[in-house]
């Protein structure tokens, strides 16, 4: 009777052994899954604001002179707006005049998530434009375009808190 006794008291060791094995096998697999849901969260959130600060400025581009861009004193800046995208972004955006004929486009997006402001995704576009002029071949009148300069002199970082 000794022998079965021995065996009984092992077993309801060893099942509480495999039992707390399994949940700190599954607690970890659970955060492991938390933290990688929460990165995925903000890598979104990123991406939403890295795509509101490079759609910004092609729209400044394209009306350009409804803005009064054109008009502005050399060294002036224009603060052209902040409105609220799709996917709760917003977006700011500022003309500069560095020259007579150069621009610098500034628009920077920001996801609004519920998280701490310093944890905020932002993103931040510079482009350098030039005004195109060119003589409308029908008309003959000059006309006035804000052309962006190549890659190279834009840049698109993201923003250090």
């Amino acid at each position: 009777m000794t022998s079965n006794r021995v065996e009984r008291g092992v077993a309801v060791p060893l099942a509480l052994f495999v039992l707390v094995v399994l949940g700190v096998l599954l607690s970890s697999t659970l955060w492991a899954a938390h933290v990688e849901s929460r990165a995925g969260r903000q890598a979104l959130q990123a991406l939403k604001a890295r795509l509101a600060a490079d759609l910004a400025w092609p729209d400044i581009v394209d009306r350009f002179d409804s803005l009064g861009v054109s008009a502005m004193g050399l060294g002036d800046s224009l603060v052209v707006g902040s409105w609220l995208g799709p996917g709760e972004v917003t977006t700011d955006a500022v003309v500069h005049r560095l020259g007579s004929d150069f621009f610098l486009i500034d628009s920077e997006g920001r996801a609004a998530v519920s998280l701490s402001p310093s944890a905020q995704p932002v993103f931040r576009t510079q482009v350098v434009a030039r005004l195109d002029y060119a003589i409308d071949s029908v008309t003959g009148l000059t006309t006035a375009s804000l052309k962006p300069l190549p890659a190279p002199f834009w840049s698109g970082l993201p923003r250090a808190h």
